[in-house]
């Protein structure tokens, strides 16, 4: 099996049976091109390299993906259990459940280029201690980090207008919430099932509501903005 690269070629890195790891184009581990739906399927390779079932490849055995620029992500990685270490350049974009189920991944550093955090994007994704937002970030889907539960901190950066419903659902291990001055709306459910989360509002200048079922975590008070409208 030949393997070539090219400047823009995606890698993914695949644990083997022997314990070895082995690179690959990323091209070798899906069907189909880069429409919606892509997701990781071994068959080609494993039917390429005539690999006994003992050997075959799956989802479990990536460890590590080098995303090329300009990629779209779709749900590709969804359910990798084994992927620990991802790089992500300036140009790659998000779509829904890239990294769902990633139950491996501990941290992730978004580029600028990902203004928008989709549906789901990380759901379940219960290592993941910390994530790099990028400045440049408007907008988080929801479920975005929904079961992250070992996420301790969110500091969200201004730009981001609302947080949607479920955003931060289960996340059971959160402490830090930054609401930044550019926020809106806080929807229904975005910290529920967190206990221990403190809302940094000091900076929300422009927040006019927050949802119902939430979980604040604050023993004090609250001092919310001029404007400020409504509380369910």
């Amino acid at each position: 099996l030949a393997k070539t690269y090219s400047d823009h070629d995606s890698r993914v890195v695949l644990k083997n049976a022997d314990g070895t790891f082995t690179t690959y184009p990323s091209y070798y581990i899906y069907n189909g091109s880069t429409g919606a739906g892509m997701r990781i399927n071994m068959t080609t390779l494993n039917t390429a390299l005539a690999l006994s079932d003992a050997e075959k490849y799956t989802s479990a055995s990536v460890v590590r993906v080098e995303v090329f620029a300009n990629a779209r992500l779709d749900h590709l990685y969804e359910g990798c259990t084994s992927l620990i270490d991802v790089y992500l350049p300036d140009g790659v974009w998000l779509h829904y459940a890239s990294f769902s189920g990633c139950t491996s991944l501990t941290t992730i550093t978004l580029p600028d280029s990902c203004t928008t955090i989709p549906t789901s994007c990380f759901y379940g994704c219960t290592s993941l201690e910390t994530v790099v937002f990028p400045s440049t970030l408007t907008g988080l889907g929801n479920k975005a980090f929904q079961n992250c539960t070992s996420l301790k901190r969110a500091d969200l950066p201004s730009g981001v207008t609302s947080i949607p419903q479920d955003c931060f659902h289960a996340c059971s291990n959160l402490e830090y919430l930054k609401v930044p001055s550019s926020c809106k709306t806080i929807a229904n459910y975005v910290t529920n099932g967190c206990s221990n989360v403190l809302w940094d509002l000091s900076e929300a200048t422009s927040l006019e509501s927050i949802g119902s079922n939430n979980s604040y975590g604050v023993t004090t008070s609250l001092v919310f903005p001029e404007g400020f409208k409504t509380i369910s």
